[in-house]
């Protein structure tokens, strides 16, 4: 209903205007008021009388809210112009006045009393009913209340009224109707010529009593007397008055009071209904579009179907609406209104109840009557865009039960399907996320080789230079042995061609001598270049020359740098420390009580690592920081007590001889009904190593059973005095018996090794269904995986360095020139910077300070964080828009999520705190043990092994393949041992600490891990922060827009609420004016159902599918 409602509403404005003059031209045009003279150019009295009497001119019109607000909005001069209008305006006539005239038509004995006849005077009744109309419609609600009032009972009158024109209507058509009949049948029999005697007989009989009927209705005394009535009290036309009282009606309709009293009137809606059998389709359509409309209101459905079952009855119908459809489908003339006015209430009586199975029925019962194929085959090509509109209206709406059988059907297969893709959906789903994690391990394969691959390169270069330099310098030792080669073949020849020259022996032992010291000298650098020999007469002494090319060789190049110089000045390069800066702070500072490292400690550790320092000093807003961080108890004494100690149990003195003294034989009497095999059975299982005999829970018994050294000596004694072993007890002989077993104590600790190592657990965690060796292996690899992770973490290293910089901008205003700068810290420090606080907030510490900094920085990274984009979209948008977006459940500051479950840390922290969490519970020095332990047994199991090498029994057989499948794995977990202790010695010395005061490796992960947890909880602290700046700046958008729409919140509380809801207007909410909002509203658009797009959609697809297969075919 709301859809028709709004259309009435719309052009607020104009209807204002159109309602101030109507007032100004009632005085001219109805005759029910009257014109005081009043001065127009009078003076604007002050705005307070002036509001006043202006809130009672709006009062006296009675106009909806909306309407009223824009009156309220005039100027001064308006609002006195309208209250001057008003002022001029007064009722002519009282309710009495026109309810007595009233009374008088009704009055049989009226016409009879010539008092009466005078005050009906001149004036028509028809005339007194229009002068009614005008004063319902155009009087103030005061006047129309009193008309309505148990004093008057103004309805009662016009309705008794209505009844009395109605049954002289009714009166006036069966004559009318018995006389067109009777001059049809003269017709008929005049122009009859070819009929029989008998049908001319039956023509005459019936023709003869029609006229007797005809006769004696005229003559009827009421209708005699009527006629005389109407006649001395000038009634007028019986139509005309039907038609200005259902006027009178559909005013008083209009007023809230008065439509509840026509709503719960007995009779009014049934006379309203009786009122279509007027002559006039003009009253007609006036008719149907009241009804119409009551059909809107809660409950005014049922009063319809009400008055049509009356109207049934009093018209004789075979069927409801069968009147209302003759008039619809065989018209004289075709009046567009009325035709309009009947589709539109035919669709509205139809379609406007809620219950599915009542609208079905009450289409099937118009289809019955015709409806359907009268709008298909009559009205389907109409040229009234009016009533096609109305048509489609109709046509939108209709259920076609078929076609909801149907799609129910479909509805189950469809929600079968649906199941179906969800099920493959969620199967995606899990494939998917398999899929990501294999990328996500591809990715970290490929960075990992990518970063093996640069190192190889660098290492190729490296080697391939070195390889250079070694290939010049081969290549010039070479060259200089092929010169000194060919230095040497020249002297040679020169010695040999001097040799020939020289005869002498003297000459032979020259030669012997240079021969033998050029030998000599062949490892010397070769000599420098001589001048060719003299000419060999006369020869100059041998010695001489070769003595001089002696003395020219040139002495052996200095020895070669040490290797490795220029590496070892590279790595000194990298381990030179950056000078700390000091700062200078303009207030007292807390001080950060940190264990600072000195610089020859800080090397080989993270914090040698740092060097950007200056480019994250740029980052810091040092003043805020200064800002946020400048600074303005005997124990009771206990109780003696001394209970008696109970005696222990006496036992009964045994019958049997017993060697064991009272408690061992009782501990050896629960412990022997536990082991439920024969003693035989188990000594042959101890000496096979047959753990399938003996569970783990038997070994366990066992190793507290074997008896001591002087429990055995004791029974080899009482064996050798060759007493009998049945006079001991059953735990003597049990004990007698497996004392006589080589190495027990050796094999029983070997058996419960082998089925420690053979035996799966069964828990419910993740170390489920495995072996100790592959749970110590999974605990090993946990430590190993977190010392690394820890090591080369890039989020450690940026937060350690944050936190180095502001703790020595905290210690400096304190610190003495003489000690300097911190370079480094110890690890119990990341405990401590959550106890600075700041001394503006004191809920805010340094560790506050520091993650905000921290992501503030990795924000401008990484774009605008979520913070700023929201900030920068709710400071741009209007107030409405930053309601709309930002004020709902599903808004965006809603989805921004800032629990501290689903608050990530940034950096690679997330990942590492999830394998420090795994690796705190797990201890290295634990798993140091258990290897050692696990080692001690293979030694006990190799031992006893290399005893029985030369045997071939069962026993040794087990032993042999135990050792041989356990003590591979057994060594690959001692080699995972030492990789994560290297590790994790290289964790421990990487952050400056000491690895012997560490307690545990999970005090260092649990130091780790407390630090990540509160770097998340400041994370989430500063989030709220930001959320709550947010939410300000959003309430203070709300309170904006609430004032703005102040206004308009109490509209919508009107009518225009109303409308949107579309629904049924309640009864109680009916307000003045909703009728002819209604009306409107059905003018203006048709009433359509929610349901209706969807159906009158799904038809138009079918439609268009057909004509794709008709053309087809």
């Amino acid at each position: 209903m709301g859809q028709f409602m709004s259309s009435g509403g719309g052009s607020e404005m104009s209807e204002n205007h159109k309602v101030i003059h109507n007032m100004r031209v009632i005085s001219s045009v109805d005759k029910d008021v009257t014109v005081n003279a009043t001065n127009s150019n009078s003076r604007i009295p002050d705005s307070n009388e002036l509001e006043i009497r202006f809130t009672k001119v709006l009062a006296s019109m009675d106009l909806p809210p909306d309407k009223a607000k824009v009156l309220r909005s005039y100027d001064d001069e308006k609002k006195w112009e309208m209250i001057k209008d008003q002022e001029k305006v007064t009722a002519k006539e009282s309710p009495e006045y026109y309810l007595k005239k009233l009374q008088t038509y009704l009055d049989p004995k009226a016409s009879r009393s010539s008092k009466k006849r005078r005050f009906v005077g001149d004036s028509t009744s028809t005339q007194v009913l229009r002068d009614l109309e005008i004063s319902l419609r155009t009087n103030n609600i005061e006047w129309v209340r009193e008309f309505l009032s148990e004093e008057y009972k103004g309805l009662d009158v016009l309705i008794d009224y209505l009844t009395f024109r109605l049954h002289i209507q009714q009166q006036q058509q069966k004559l009318s109707e018995q006389q067109k009949q009777l001059q049809l049948q003269n017709n008929g029999e005049s122009n009859s010529d070819c009929k029989n005697l008998s049908d001319s007989n039956l023509t005459s009989l019936s023709f003869t009593t029609t006229a007797v009927n005809t006769v004696n209705l005229i003559r009827r005394p009421s209708l005699l007397f009527a006629r005389q009535h109407s006649n001395k009290l000038k009634f007028g036309a019986v139509d005309d008055d039907v038609h200005v009282c259902i006027m009178c009606m559909r005013a008083i309709m209009n007023n809230k009071y008065g439509f509840n009293l026509v709503m719960e009137h007995g009779n009014a809606i049934n006379c309203i209904a009786l009122s279509l059998n007027h002559q006039s389709l003009r009253t007609k359509s006036l008719v149907l579009e009241l009804l119409a409309a009551i059909c809107l209101v809660k409950g005014g459905h049922q009063i319809i179907l009400n008055a049509f079952d009356n109207f049934k009855d009093a018209m004789v119908e075979k069927r409801r609406f069968q009147t209302l459809m003759h008039y619809f489908m065989n018209y004289e003339t075709f009046n567009i209104d009325f035709m309009v006015s009947c589709m539109q209430f035919i669709n509205i009586i139809v379609h406007s109840v809620e219950d599915m199975n009542f609208r079905v029925h009450l289409q099937y019962e118009f289809t019955q009557l015709g409806l359907d194929d009268y709008l298909e085959n009559k009205l389907r090509n109409t040229e009234s865009e009016d009533l096609q509109v109305q048509i489609q209206a109709y046509l939108d709406n209709v259920f076609d039960v078929g076609a909801l059988m149907e799609d129910a059907e479909q509805k189950s297969a469809a929600l079968d399907h649906v199941q179906q893709l969800a099920q493959q959906l969620s199967h995606a789903n899990e494939i998917e996320r398999d899929w990501e994690i294999r990328y996500e391990a591809l990715e970290r394969l490929l960075h990992e080789s990518c970063h093996e691959r640069d190192s190889l390169l660098a290492d190729k270069h490296a080697l391939e230079e070195e390889l250079n330099n070694i290939k010049h310098t081969i290549s010039a030792h070479e060259e200089e042995s092929r010169r000194r080669q060919s230095l040497l073949e020249t002297k040679i020849q020169q010695l040999e061609s001097s040799q020939q020259r020289l005869s002498t022996g003297s000459a032979d032992n020259s030669v012997n001598t240079i021969l033998t010291s050029t030998t000599a000298t062949s490892p010397i650098t070769p000599p420098k270049p001589t001048p060719p020999p003299p000419p060999p007469p006369p020869p100059p002494p041998p010695s001489l020359p070769i003595t001089s090319s002696l003395r020219s060789v040139n002495p052996p190049p200095p020895p070669p740098p040490p290797p490795g110089m220029p590496n070892a000045m590279q790595n000194s390069a990298k381990e030179m420390l950056t000078i700390k800066r000091t700062f200078q702070t303009k207030f007292k500072l807390p001080t950060l009580n940190w264990i600072a490292l000195k610089p020859n400690q800080v090397k080989g550790t993270i914090f040698n690592e740092f060097h950007e320092e200056e480019k994250i000093i740029k980052t810091i807003d040092f003043g805020d920081f200064e800002e946020q961080f400048k600074l303005g108890a005997k124990v009771p004494e206990r109780k003696n007590s001394n209970p008696q100690l109970n005696s222990s149990r006496r036992f009964k003195a045994p019958e049997k001889v017993t060697l064991l003294e009272h408690n061992r034989l009782r501990n050896m009497a629960i412990s022997l009904r536990k082991v439920d095999i024969d003693t035989d059975t188990l000594i042959k299982a101890i000496n096979s190593f047959d753990v399938d005999i003996l569970t783990l829970e038997y070994i366990e018994i066992l190793l507290r059973m074997i008896p001591n050294a002087v429990e055995v000596q004791a029974y080899r004694e009482y064996d050798r005095s060759g007493r009998s072993p049945d006079e001991m007890t059953d735990e003597d002989k049990f004990l007698f018996s497996i004392s006589k077993i080589e190495r027990l104590e050796q094999k029983l600790k070997i058996m419960f090794y082998m089925e420690n190592l053979l035996q799966q657990t069964s828990s419910n965690n993740k170390l489920a269904q495995q072996s100790v060796i592959q749970q110590c292996r999974t605990r090993i690899a946990t430590i190993t995986e977190a010392s690394r992770l820890l090591r080369k973490s890039s989020g450690i290293r940026s937060v350690l360095e944050y936190i180095l910089v502001f703790g020595n901008y905290l210690n400096c205003a304190t610190r003495t020139m003489a000690s300097g700068p911190a370079y480094g810290f110890k690890l119990q420090t990341l405990d401590l910077i959550t106890e600075t606080k700041s001394t503006v907030d004191r809920s805010r510490s340094l560790m506050h300070y520091v993650v905000d900094v921290i992501q503030n920085n990795v924000d401008e990274n990484t774009g605008l964080s979520e913070r700023e984009k929201l900030l920068k979209t709710l400071s741009t948008l209007s107030p409405t828009s930053a309601v709309k977006k930002f004020g709902g459940t599903g808004s965006l500051l809603s989805g921004m999520d800032v629990s501290l479950e689903n608050t990530k840390l940034p950096f690679d922290l997330e990942k590492l705190l999830s394998i420090l969490e795994r690796a705190i519970p797990v201890s290295l020095e634990t798993c140091v043990n258990e290897v050692q332990e696990l080692d001690k047994g293979m030694e006990l199991a190799r031992k006893e092994l290399q005893l029985r090498h030369p045997q071939k029994d069962p026993a040794t057989s087990r032993l042999q393949s135990f050792v041989s499948s356990k003590g591979p794995e057994l060594q690959s977990l001692k080699d995972d041992l030492k990789r994560a202790q290297y590790e994790y010695n290289e964790c421990v010395e990487y952050f400056g600490e000491n690895q012997k005061l560490l307690e545990s490796s999970s005090q260092l992960f649990s130091t780790f891990a407390r630090f990540l947890k509160n770097y998340r909880q400041c994370l989430h602290d500063n989030k709220l922060v930001e959320k709550k700046k947010l939410e300000a700046l959003l309430q203070e958008k709300i309170q904006e827009h609430q004032q703005q729409t102040k206004e308009q919140n109490r509209v919508n509380e009107s009518k225009e609420v109303k409308v949107r809801e579309k629904r049924l207007l309640k009864q109680d909410e009916v307000y003045n004016g909703a009728l002819e909002d209604i009306l409107l509203g059905l003018k203006n658009e048709p009433y359509r159902r929610a349901d209706a797009v969807r159906r009158s959609q799904r038809r138009k697809q079918e439609n268009v599918r057909l004509s794709h297969t008709e053309m087809d075919i």
